[in-house]
This record gives C-alpha cells, structure tokens and sequence, in this order.
C-alpha cells in the first residue's frame, strides 16, 4: 500500500490532483482545502495517502497531515459515511474543528456541510466522540481559553471529559455572550447536577 506521496502538482481537476512523481502521475482524490492550497504552492507537495482498492478500482486519498488521515478513516465507520461524504467534511472543516464540533456535541457546525444532515451529524457525534478523545494523535483545540479552562476545572473536579465537555457545549450554546471561568464553571455544574 502507498503510505505517503512527494511530488510536484502536475494538474488540478474538481475533486483529483495529478501528483507527478519522476514522471509518474498519480491521481489522487484530496479534500477542498488541500485543493486550494496546491493551487497557491505546487512544488514538492508532500501528501499521506489512503489506499482503496473495489473491484477493479484503485483510488488513493490524499492528506497534508496524518490527522486528517486518521480523521478520513474514523469518519467512513460512521454508518451512512462514506469515502466521497467524509472527503467532503474534511474540505470544510479542518481536524481541530471537527473534533471540537464532537467534543462540544455541536452538530449544527457539521450541518452546515453541504450534503450532511441532522441525522448523519448527530452519528457522527455520537459514534466518534470516544474514538476522537482517545486519539493522541488528534489535539483540542477549544474556541477559547475560558471555555479550555472550565472544561479542565471540571475534569479535575472528578468529571469525566465527555460529559464535562457536553455541559459546557449546553451552556455555551444557550448563551450568546460571553461567559468568564467562573461563571461556565458555575453553569456547567448545574447542568451537571
């Protein structure tokens, strides 16, 4: 299997780039993001691949970071997921957005893909939200130093992390403005309780 792919981008198309390598073009399928990034940088592209062998079709996957490999595979578990959907995810959020939205419980950032609806996201959520915690390889990243806070005052409480942090995805949610420490420790307690 291909593991990783270095090479020069030869040509870009809607959902493929063609990565030439010694005079070798491989086709591979890569997310929007990665696409309008090789637009602005095509020299010495270094992309982790993800190998799919059906039928009599080969098609390789193609990731500027082992994360979002790790993130494609993950993904495709969800049932109703597949490689085209999960692709597509991945093109509009990026790894740490992603597993904020699924620490958070937040499946409204995740409609807001086109073709994921409600019950999709809410599996994806609900299916992944071990397997991303557990996933050394995958950094939080919360939306704000107030919000990281809470959520490690709450573990150190005795609070495990998924739970602490669906509290403090109620409270943030519920609340337009923002909150100190304090005060989304406070809440979340309760919410807790």
């Amino acid at each position: 299997m291909i593991g990783k792919l270095v090479g020069n981008v030869d040509q870009i198309f809607d959902e493929t780039i063609i990565l030439d390598i010694a005079g070798v073009g491989y086709e591979v399928y890569c997310p929007e993001r990665v696409l309008k990034l090789v637009r602005n940088d095509s020299k010495n592209i270094t992309l982790y691949i993800e190998t799919r062998i059906r039928d009599d079709i080969i098609k390789l996957y193609g990731f500027p970071s082992l994360n979002e490999r790790i993130c494609f595979r993950l993904l495709q578990t969800v049932q109703g997921v597949g490689a085209k959907m999960a692709l597509t995810i991945l093109g509009f959020l990026s790894t740490e957005e992603l597993e904020r939205a699924i620490s958070l419980n937040d499946d409204k950032m995740i409609t807001k893909i086109p073709g994921v609806g409600p019950k999709v996201a809410k599996r994806i959520i609900v299916e992944l939200q071990d397997k991303f915690i557990l996933d050394k390889n995958i950094q939080t990243r919360p939306a704000s130093i107030e919000s990281d806070s809470a959520l490690s005052a709450l573990i150190n409480l005795g609070y495990g992390r998924l739970e602490a942090a669906r509290a403090l995805s109620q409270i943030i949610n519920r609340n337009k403005e923002n909150l100190s420490i304090e005060e989304l420790i406070k809440l979340s307690l309760k919410e807790l309780s």
